[in-house]
């Protein structure tokens, strides 16, 4: 049915960032007075499609060094990593940031909210031990990303520490919820059962099953440290989506609420919190190192306002950030065991004909395209915003007006290729 397509495709075919690599700035580049470069690389997967990468490390330093991943969400890209770049290279680790197959500029036709992804990550994980040679590596991932982090983290315990900005509790579960508030007369059972149409088209078409793609349920066999955010007017995937698969994790881990939504830009108390985290687990092996990163790379005075007041970040080797975990006033519940249990039943095939009427049916998965495509084109037009940034302007805000008063840097560091 046409309307099943529709739906189908917009799930695994997002609106696709468009970008071209001048979006990603100069190959050499400055952040206060430390001169910095950016390396593209592209990776094959395991599946044959080239992958679209970028390093971005310390010019002048030989030594091996940790790195962050990036792990951008479903709409997403690796433009999306420049953010954090003035946050944590000054941490003394490389950044490394890539389009998922399916995304950006790398190849594939579709994305899978984690699973094939996860797949992408462990060639790069791969690449940068046995070409680069990082020491550690720590991941920081965003919704979709995140949910990669938590699927590829169950078989890779070695990974240092993880960002988890906005993971989604299980698939299904979202699916239901996203239907529901976009016209809630819809009885749930007749969601659930609408999945199935939805599970079997999607195995066909991308070979994986979303009834597999289940942060919660990877949650329960993660061990790595990790540090939880959320933004607490997100409407998209709600608060109780990483509560839930908070709840279920078994590592060290600390969580952050935030004013903002899915795509709202994140505060500087996230990223500063992001800095203290990486610092203690990156260089858990290495005493030296750690105690020469005396603080974050910005003044961080404000308090954590959606963190429940102030949040002291006294930065002290080997312990987690002590930012507060608050739980969430909101009582909507994320789909669990019994929403899966119920998905399961329905089996390979939904025979809509025989609780819905045709045009019952089409409406109903009008509902859920709609529900899914009202998000997808807010979060496409922040992405274009973000391509359309200027690398002039960039350098600007990386620079600063303190650092800019000083002639000999400035000149200095003038940005040039070499």
């Amino acid at each position: 049915m046409k309307a099943w397509d529709n739906l189908v495709g917009l799930v695994i075919r997002p609106p696709r960032a468009e970008y071209t690599v001048d979006a990603l700035g100069d190959e050499v580049f400055a952040l206060g007075v430390d001169v910095y470069r950016r390396e593209d690389k592209v990776i094959t997967n395991k599946r044959g499609m080239a992958l679209e990468c970028s390093r971005f490390f310390k010019a002048d330093s030989g030594k091996l060094r940790p790195c962050i991943i990036y792990l951008h969400g479903n709409c997403g890209c690796r433009l999306d990593a420049l953010d954090m770049l003035e946050y944590m290279l000054p941490l003394g680790c490389d950044v490394f940031c890539f389009d998922f197959a399916g995304s950006g500029l790398s190849e594939g036709e579709h994305v899978s909210l984690g699973w094939h992804e996860k797949d992408d990550l462990a060639c790069v994980v791969d690449y940068l031990r046995s070409e680069v040679g990082v020491t550690t590596i720590g991941l920081w991932g965003r919704s979709m990303g995140a949910a990669t982090a938590l699927l590829y983290a169950v078989d890779d315990p070695t990974v240092a520490g993880m960002v988890l900005d906005s993971p989604f509790s299980d698939l299904p579960s979202l699916m239901i919820e996203l239907a529901k508030s976009y016209k809630s007369s819809i009885p749930t059972p007749l969601i659930k059962l609408a999945l199935s149409a939805v599970r079997r088209s999607v195995k066909k078409k991308c070979k994986f099953d979303i009834k597999q793609v289940s942060p919660a349920k990877a949650a329960a066999s993660c061990f790595v440290p990790a540090l939880f955010a959320h933004g607490s007017s997100d409407t998209f995937i709600p608060p109780v989506h990483s509560e839930k698969v908070l709840e279920a994790y078994q590592g060290e881990k600390n969580r952050i609420t935030f004013d903002g939504d899915h795509n709202s830009a994140r505060p500087s108390f996230l990223y500063d919190s992001a800095f203290i985290f990486f610092k203690n687990v990156l260089y858990r092996g290495d005493a030296s190192e750690a105690t020469n990163l005396v603080s974050p790379p910005r003044s961080y005075q404000s308090s954590a306002r959606g963190g429940g007041g102030d949040s002291s970040l006294d930065v002290t080797p080997l312990v987690a950030p002590p930012v507060r975990i608050v739980p969430e006033r909101d009582e909507v519940v994320a789909g669990g065991e019994e929403e899966e249990e119920d998905i399961g039943k329905s089996g390979e095939g939904f025979e809509g004909g025989e609780m819905l009427s045709e045009e019952e049916e089409a409406e109903l998965a009008e509902a859920m395209r709609l529900s899914l495509q009202t998000y997808f084109e807010t979060e496409a037009k922040t992405e274009k915003a973000k391509a359309q940034v200027s690398a002039e302007k960039r350098r600007e805000e990386w620079l600063g007006s303190g650092e800019k008063k000083e002639g000999d840097v400035a000149q200095r560091l003038d940005f040039s290729h070499p």
